[in-house]
């Protein structure tokens, strides 16, 4: 990237409660300086929200899912293959965190960076992958499968991926994450990262 230039990268963001969330996290995204970001938000809630893929909701893993097959297919024709998955309520605070993350990817080749569940199942919460690993995940994604476990199988299919320690299930000030089940918790974390 030259200088001034901006780094594309397609977001997935899912959302299927919390709504609330939505503004602040869009806000978010939007306020980064250096990541030009294409949006999907997909949505299989209550309300009549606007969104670029709705579907109906089959419960908890099946429903983000079918969410994340979703987001990857309205965007997965633009050209990018830098691609974050974010549930609603986890926010990315620190935007050097995240292009650290996305160079450390390219430089080394790695499809999938996220955190490791009680070595049962990977992240998806927090997803940053590239294309071939969504292209995976998609294709081979069935809403009978538990969704961590299937996100574990494919980074062990195609290996080159990276477990980040220690980044806890709430928040993690060094990467600058929140991920509260409580709005209040997330803007009071936000707010203390700027």
């Amino acid at each position: 990237m030259g200088s001034g230039a901006k780094m594309n990268v397609n977001f997935i963001i899912t959302c299927y409660n919390r709504e609330a969330y939505w503004l602040h996290l869009k806000k978010l995204i939007e306020s980064y300086k250096t990541i030009k970001a294409n949006i999907a938000f997909c949505y299989n809630g209550m309300s009549n929200m606007d969104c670029n893929f709705r579907c109906d909701n089959p419960g908890l893993s099946a429903g983000d899912g079918k969410m994340i097959c979703g987001g990857f297919n309205a965007l997965k024709n633009n050209g990018v293959h830098r691609w974050i998955k974010l549930s609603v309520d986890s926010w990315l605070c620190k935007e050097d965190v995240i292009l650290s993350l996305l160079n450390r990817m390219e430089k080394e080749k790695l499809h999938y960076i996220g955190s490791d569940w009680d070595g049962t199942g990977y992240s998806t919460d927090i997803m940053f992958t590239d294309t071939i690993f969504l292209q995976e995940f998609v294709s081979t994604f069935k809403p009978s499968l538990k969704l961590e476990k299937h996100c574990k199988q494919v980074a062990h299919r195609l290996g080159f991926f990276n477990i980040i320690p220690s980044r806890g299930r709430s928040e993690n000030s060094i990467l600058g994450w929140t991920m509260q089940h409580d709005l209040k918790k997330n803007l009071e974390f936000l707010h203390a990262q700027v």
